[in-house]
């Protein structure tokens, strides 16, 4: 292997643009295969543009201890057959200035672009900016440490026309920036890893995943930005051009990793792009200023999943809105919080609300579907930030789910036998409402029903007010601070079992005592908590006692 190592200041005049200058061949750093250059420590000026492997096999570069290249343009295996290149800047003060564009792969594959150690690399080519993998393949990108930066003045592509199975690698508090970020331009199967804290890839105007099966796995605390500088531009988007961008995914999992887009995001943009996701995971963020899931004709099939993530889809302005038009929403664990969540388009729109909480301050749902609230296994709860909330096929609270909060529901409202309203900012009902449940209703706030209003479950009122202003039927239990109700007493064997109805703002203590003017009750068992639901409480051996009296303490009413 041939090695060179630059232990001079060198300095080439830059003649671009003068007619007559007298640069040398822009191929001349290597002449063969497995050679290598090192510039350490010092500058060096190349007049023109700057080849790791034109036509060549493992050639390098290092930059390394201080050193500095800068030229034209920068190509890491140039043309078909410049294969397995490399090019390492490592080491604070290390730098490659390229005018630019600067290739990655140009032609060739298996070539690598490593920066580490607060190593940088800039182009300053607005219109060009950077590729990794141009038609090649298997070509890749590593930015990696705290202080190691590759800052782009135009798009970088990870991905461009044939080529697929390119990579791009920040990790360990390395920072990529650029204008716009591409993965598969026109191509497929190309992919970008953001890991780890301080790793951060952030995009001045807009980020872009689209060809097929490609990916961006932002994961371990890293964070991806897309924060438009120019008003004309509106959004960024999973699944790319008009026509065939399918299979596409965003992956945010972990603690602390974040992608943030301060802009419309699309899953996907345009016609008859399918198949596209956005997934939350394990801790991870997303946050959108608007948020659209199918949005253009034959756009199906795609999909948003919070899988114990955070998904904000939020402004300023309260005015952004989470639209699932072609697609599917899934909460299973995890929290969604939206300005304003619309589902429309029928059979094609779809929520599975399985687990988690749901934040809302508008709700629009014209899916032709009822809007289902929890599996009947797991927690979910609907919390309603006040605002209209509307369901052209109703509304249901299923077991061991909760609808929260304050606004105005439009349209038919069924509480399932162990699912709960509690509401402690006034809520209003103009559709028929149906409670097999429990309604709390708490904080001095106001149940106000415009519609026929069923009752058979339990509606706790101890803190709170109803107003119906249609017909009421009761076929279950109404709880004032007056009124608690023991629901059974019954001999079981030996035993006493005693149950009551609980609400969720007291504490529960069966006592007992052999006469009505006792000295003193005496405790039964242990404090019970109220949780909405019966509580049962039983005193052993009670049946052998010739004369017994009980009663509940109640606490916190």
């Amino acid at each position: 292997m041939k090695t060179q190592r630059l232990l001079f200041q060198t300095w080439l005049a830059c003649s671009v643009g003068l007619a007559g200058s007298f640069a040398p061949p822009t191929q001349a750093q290597y002449t063969g295969n497995n050679q290598t250059n090192i510039i350490s420590g010092v500058a060096s000026n190349w007049n023109g543009d700057y080849y790791v492997g034109s036509n060549y096999v493992f050639d390098a570069l290092l930059i390394e201890n201080g050193g500095a290249l800068t030229n034209i343009d920068g190509y890491i295996g140039s043309n078909p057959g410049a294969n397995s290149n490399a090019v390492v800047v490592s080491g604070s003060g290390s730098v490659w200035d390229c005018v630019g564009p600067l290739y990655d792969g140009g032609d060739g594959s298996g070539n690598s672009l490593v920066i580490r150690g607060a190593g940088k690399v800039l182009v300053s080519n607005h219109a060009s900016g950077a590729t990794v993998g141009q038609v090649g393949s298997n070509n890749w990108a590593l930015v990696a440490d705290p202080g190691s930066a590759w800052n782009i003045h135009g798009p970088l592509t990870v991905g461009y026309g044939t080529s697929g199975n390119n990579t791009m690698v920040i990790s360990n508090g390395g920072m990529v920036v650029d204008d716009v970020g591409q993965i598969s331009l026109g191509t497929r199967g190309n992919h970008v890893l953001v890991t780890g804290m301080g790793s951060v890839w952030s995009n001045r105007i807009r980020l872009a995943v689209g060809g097929v099966g490609s990916t961006l796995v932002i994961s371990n605390g890293g964070q991806v930005f897309a924060n438009p500088q120019h008003v004309e531009v509106l959004q960024s988007e999973i699944g790319g051009a008009p026509g065939g961008a399918t299979s596409n995914s965003v992956l945010v999992t972990g603690a602390g990793s974040v992608l943030n887009i301060n802009a419309n995001f699309l899953i996907p943009q345009g016609f008859d792009n399918t198949g596209n996701a956005l997934t939350v995971a394990n801790g991870g963020s997303a946050v959108v200023s608007n948020l659209y899931v199918g949005r253009d004709s034959g756009a199906d099939n795609n999909r948003i999943d919070v899988l114990g993530g955070y998904l904000f889809s939020t402004n300023a302005g309260a005015t952004s809105v989470l639209e699932i038009r072609r697609g599917k929403l899934t909460l299973d664990q995890g929290t969604v919080t939206a300005d304003k969540l619309i589902l429309t388009n029928g059979s094609a729109s779809v929520i599975a609300f399985n687990a988690g909480l749901l934040n809302t301050k508008g709700t629009a749902v014209t899916n032709s579907q009822q809007f289902v609230v929890g599996n009947g296994v797991a927690s979910a709860n609907f919390h309603l930030l006040g605002g209209v909330h509307s369901f052209n096929n109703g509304l249901r609270i299923r077991s061991n789910s909760f609808l929260t909060g304050c606004g105005t529901i439009t349209g038919t409202v069924v509480v399932d036998a162990g699912g709960s309203v509690a509401m402690d900012c006034g809520l209003t009902f103009t559709g028929v409402v149906t409670n097999n449940g429990l309604i709390q209703i708490s904080n001095g706030s106001t149940l106000e029903g415009y519609a026929t209003f069923v009752n058979n479950g339990t509606i706790n009122i101890v803190n709170g007010f109803t107003n119906f202003h249609a017909a009421f039927i009761n076929n279950g239990t109404i709880q004032t601070g007056s009124t608690p109700v023991v629901s059974l007493i019954a001999i079981a064997g030996a035993d006493i079992v005693v149950q009551i109805q609980s609400v969720f703002s007291a504490t529960y203590q069966l006592q007992v005592s052999p006469s009505l003017t006792p000295t003193n009750w005496v405790d039964v068992g242990s404090t019970q908590a109220g949780n909405g639901s019966v509580l049962t409480f039983t005193d052993t051996g009670g049946v052998t006692n010739s004369q017994r009296y009980y009663r509940v303490k109640i606490t916190g009413l």
